[in-house]
C-alpha cells in the first residue's frame, strides 16, 4: 500500500475490496453500473467518489488485484506489520523496564553507600565537637583542684584531676567484625559523652535523648542493630557505655579517683608541714 493512501473503517473496507475485485475482473462498467443505480447514490459507495478520502484507496485495490493480487496475501503482510508493531511495542515495554530496574538499583546503591557512610560519620562529628567540651571541663576540674589546694605553696604541687580514660577492658562478642565493634565503640562513647552534659538545665541535651534520635534515624541499618533492646549486642553496647560513663566526670571510677587523689595530695602536705 502506497503512503499518503487513508484505509477506510473495516466495515467500509470489505465494501471497498469487494467493488475494487468485481471491478478488476469485469472492468469499469461495473462501476458506472453502480454509480448509475440508487445504491451508488448512498454513503455506502460513497468512495466512487473521486472527491471521496477513501478513493485513493479503492484505486488501489483495483490495481493490486489486476497485479495478481490477493485478499490472502494482503492479509497476510496486515498480520505481519501487526506482529511487528506488537514485537516492538514489547520491545519498547522492555527497555523502559530494565531502564526502571536499573535506575532503582542505582537508587538503592546509592542509599546502601549512604546508610553504610552514616554508620560512623554521626558519631565521629559528635566526638570531634564533643573535645571542646571535654577540655574545658578539664581546664574548670583543674581550676577547682588548685583551689582546693592552696594551701601548698605552689600550685604545681596539689592534686590533679586523672586524665579521662577512653579504653574500656570489655571482651566483645566472637561474631563481630573490627568495624562492627568500632562502631559500637564510637557510639558508646558518645552516649557516655552526652551524658556528661547538664541534663537537668538542658533535657534537649540527654543522652536518652541522642539515644532515642540515632535509633530512629538508623532504625532499618543493620549496622545499628544493636540500638534495639532484643538484639544480640545491646548488652555489650551497654556495657560499654556504662564503662566509659564512670571514668567521666561524675561518674564512679571518676570520682573514686579523684578523691584518692586528693587524700594523697593532702598526706603529703601534712607530713612536709610535720
Amino acid at each position: 500500500m502506497k503512503f499518503g493512501i487513508i484505509k477506510p473503517p473495516p466495515e467500509i473496507r470489505a465494501v471497498v475490496d469487494r467493488t475494487a475485485l468485481f471491478v478488476s475482473k469485469n472492468g469499469r462498467a461495473f462501476e458506472l453500473k453502480i454509480l448509475n443505480s440508487d445504491k451508488g447514490k448512498t454513503t455506502k459507495f460513497a468512495f466512487l467518489d473521486p472527491a471521496s478520502p477513501f478513493h485513493g484507496y479503492y484505486e488501489s485495490k483495483i490495481k493490486f488485484y489486476e497485479d495478481g493480487g490477493n485478499d490472502e496475501e494482503e492479509k497476510r503482510k496486515e498480520e505481519e506489520e501487526k506482529k511487528r508493531k506488537q514485537r516492538e511495542a514489547e520491545e519498547a515495554e522492555r527497555a523502559l523496564k530494565e531502564k526502571e530496574e536499573a535506575e532503582a538499583a542505582l537508587a538503592a546503591r546509592k542509599e546502601a553507600a549512604r546508610k553504610k557512610a552514616s554508620a560512623a560519620d554521626p558519631v565521629a562529628r559528635a566526638l570531634l565537637a564533643s573535645r571542646a567540651n571535654i577540655q574545658e571541663s578539664q581546664r574548670r576540674q583543674s581550676s577547682e583542684e588548685s583551689r582546693d589546694g592552696g594551701e601548698t605553696k605552689s600550685g604545681n604541687n596539689g592534686p590533679r584531676p586523672p586524665p579521662a580514660l577512653m579504653h574500656v577492658s570489655l571482651a566483645a562478642p566472637a561474631n563481630l567484625t573490627q568495624v562492627e565493634v568500632e562502631v559500637i565503640k564510637l557510639t558508646a562513647k558518645f552516649v557516655a559523652l552526652s551524658s556528661d552534659k547538664n541534663s537537668a538545665a538542658d533535657p534537649l541535651n540527654r543522652s536518652d535523648n541522642f539515644l532515642s534520635a540515632l535509633s530512629l534515624r538508623e532504625w532499618a541499618n543493620p549496622e545499628f542493630g544493636f540500638l534495639q533492646p532484643r538484639h544480640a549486642n545491646f548488652a555489650y553496647f551497654t556495657a560499654l557505655a556504662d564503662a566509659y560513663r564512670s571514668f567521666l566526670p561524675g561518674g564512679e571510677d571518676y570520682e573514686a579517683a579523684k578523691s584518692k587523689m586528693r587524700m594523697d595530695a593532702r598526706k603529703k602536705t601534712l607530713g612536709r608541714s610535720d
